[in-house]
């Protein structure tokens, strides 16, 4: 009776810790707090002592942060906001996602690195690896600034997350470096807070996962870490298998183009090599759909290329946005997007390439999708662009002598999902 009582005693407990970290700030406190007591407190109310690692047969896919199985989502993360009154914001972990039907951004109660999140959620299955069971399921994990190790600058500038199983996977190209780690618990890096950031999730199924990505990777020369495919996959991902085990690489072509539907999205990917030595939003993305472009990348530093109008199709950095309200600048702003300036254009790019002339020597690619939801949510957070023809101290040295106009849409080798690509 007495151990009843007891185990009635620490339910009840639970119970209570558990409404308190249902509320987003109090959520935040907790997760900011280094006390020992309060982790095991976030790892009792939250799952992660009690809750079962994932089996194997499990479904693997995209989860929204009730848990659910969704086709994709995005999330967009704030940079860290220091004159917030949000904790969320203040430590740089506050961020907003779209979910399928979504026109607008929503704002997360949860912080970025919360195991609760969607990101958080998706990325569950790196216990199993953690634990070290991977028989069935596979895990490759790339990422130009990798955990505990030191940065590539020769390979692609591509980062990325896809596991999978004999039921499907997930796919989440990402802009944060040193992310993700493979842990018994959801980690994220804590300097990935300070800027913002861009994942991008699609649930798909084995065989588109082996075309495109696999394809794409062919291209891109990733640097991978903790990556594996089980003997039961190796047939169904020979792609794949192929690059991380025998870094086998694409030759005589220096881009492709790849298509995937993902519920009502159709999707082109376009994948870059680093003999490929041409800026991919002003010299491939734009001549290619004819539309001019708001491009967001990461322009700190030298050799970041200026507004260019002299283009069919001209290109605009993005200096400014506003979420919800809440603005912020290209200066603390890691993500890389395009979205189309005209609304007929339906455009949306979501990549892993700057605007800067060192990254034409990289691989790299880009997700770019024609849905008016999406394009509305993005276009709506443009607040300021760069005009043409200015100077900018982040931007002083452009130079306009080497930008290269070229026309590449009839030279592109398109392949499906399902059919080889050459």
């Amino acid at each position: 009776m007495r151990q009843i009582a007891i185990t009635s005693s620490v339910a009840i407990i639970i119970k209570f810790l558990a409404f308190l970290t249902c509320t987003s700030e109090t959520s935040a406190l907790l997760s900011g707090l280094g006390n020992p007591l309060i982790s095991v407190i976030r790892d009792l109310t939250w799952g992660k002592i009690f809750s079962d690692t994932p089996k194997n047969n499990d479904k693997i896919a995209c989860k929204d942060e009730q848990g659910n199985f969704v086709d994709w989502f995005i999330v967009y993360k704030l940079p860290k906001i220091p004159d917030s009154e949000s904790l969320l914001k203040k430590e740089g972990s506050a961020h907003y996602f779209l979910l399928p039907g979504d026109s607008a951004w929503k704002q997360s109660s949860l912080a970025i690195n919360d195991s609760r999140s969607s990101v958080g959620r998706t990325a569950e299955p790196l216990k199993t690896v953690a634990n070290g069971q991977v028989d069935e399921i596979a895990a490759v994990l790339y990422n130009d600034q990798p955990p505990d190790m030191e940065p590539t600058i020769r390979n692609g500038h591509s980062k990325g997350l896809m596991m999978a199983n004999t039921k499907g996977g997930f796919w989440m190209p990402h802009s944060i470096p040193h992310f993700p780690r493979v842990s018994k618990t959801f980690e994220y890096p804590p300097g990935g807070l300070d800027n913002g950031q861009m994942l991008f999730c699609l649930s798909l199924p084995l065989n588109t996962i082996n075309e495109v990505l696999g394809g794409a990777l062919e291209y891109t020369k990733a640097t991978f870490y903790n990556s594996s495919i089980p003997a039961s996959l190796e047939s169904q991902l020979s792609k794949i298998q192929g690059v991380i085990k025998y870094n086998k690489t694409a030759s005589g072509v220096y881009y492709n183009q790849y298509e995937i539907g993902v519920s009502d999205l159709k999707i082109s990917v376009f994948a870059k090599g680093p003999k490929f030595h041409r800026e991919i939003y002003a010299d491939w993305i734009a001549p290619y759909y004819n539309s001019s472009l708001n491009v967001q990348s990461w322009l700190n530093g030298a050799h970041a290329y200026l507004s260019n109008c002299t283009l069919n199709c001209s290109v605009y950095n993005v200096m400014k946005k506003t979420i919800l309200g809440q603005g912020f600048t290209f200066n603390d702003d890691h993500s890389k997007w395009a979205v189309g300036q005209n609304q007929n254009s339906e455009l949306t790019c979501i990549a892993d390439l700057n605007r800067q002339k060192p990254q034409k020597g990289r691989g790299g690619v880009a997700l770019c999708i024609r849905n008016k939801n999406i394009w509305s949510a993005f276009q709506g957070i443009v607040t300021k662009t760069q005009p043409c023809n200015s100077t900018h101290q982040a931007l002083k040295y452009y130079s306009r002598t080497d930008k290269v106009q070229v026309t590449l849409k009839s030279d592109i080798t398109t392949a499906s999902a399902n059919a080889k690509h050459h």
